[in-house]
């Protein structure tokens, strides 16, 4: 067994012991990890699936895309009125 490995499900028992204090209904996030836990991506997609590396680089890629959209038009937005950036 390795240690944090995420194809094991044997942890050592302070490990168990810590999780056991979880943070549950505690956080603002809680309704969006509930909802995204009860699609079961982690453990269809990336927990046993050799597409681990394919999804996070395909969401690497989309995500920077659409950060440069916005960025552009933000830009755009505030150089306006200035004619060098046509």
């Amino acid at each position: 067994m390795v240690f944090g490995s995420p194809f094991s499900d044997t942890y050592p028992s302070f490990i168990w012991k810590s999780l056991k204090k979880s943070r549950k209904g505690k956080d603002i996030f809680n309704p969006f990890f509930y909802a995204l836990n009860k699609t079961k991506i982690y453990d269809h997609i990336l927990k046993y699936n050799s597409r681990y590396w394919l999804f996070v680089v395909t969401t690497g890629c989309v995500t920077s895309y659409f950060w440069g959209v916005w960025f552009n038009n933000q830009w755009k937005r505030i150089n306006k009125g200035v004619r060098k950036y046509k």
